[in-house]
C-alpha cells in the first residue's frame, strides 16, 4: 500500500497520477514482494492500472459519447420510423 503521500490510496478515493487527475481507486491487488497494483477509473470511464515505479497503463479506453448532433439525428430517424409505421408519413405530427 502506498503510504508516503498526502493522497489516500483506498478504494473509492480520488487520486492524481502524474498529470492525470480525477482518477478513482476501484481496486487494489496486493503483490508479494512487489508494489501493489491499483485499478483506477477516470471521469470519462477509462480504466487504468497503476503500479508505483512501473507507471500507469491504460486498460480500457473511454467509450466515445455521441455528439449532440448525432443524438438529434438518431432521434429524428426514430421518430420518422415510428410515424411511417403508424401511417402518418414524415412530418405528420
Amino acid at each position: 500500500m502506498i503510504t508516503n503521500t498526502t493522497q489516500k490510496w483506498r478504494i473509492g478515493e480520488v487520486v492524481q497520477v502524474g498529470f492525470v487527475k480525477g482518477l478513482r481507486v476501484t481496486g487494489i491487488e496486493p503483490q508479494e514482494g512487489y508494489p501493489d497494483c491499483y485499478r483506477l477509473e477516470g471521469k470519462n470511464g477509462a480504466v487504468y492500472e497503476f503500479v508505483p515505479h512501473y507507471g500507469l497503463n491504460l486498460i480500457k479506453p473511454a467509450t466515445a459519447q455521441p455528439s449532440k448532433i448525432e443524438q438529434r439525428r438518431e432521434a429524428i430517424a426514430k421518430l420518422n420510423a415510428m410515424q411511417e409505421r403508424a401511417g402518418m408519413g414524415e412530418g405528420g405530427i
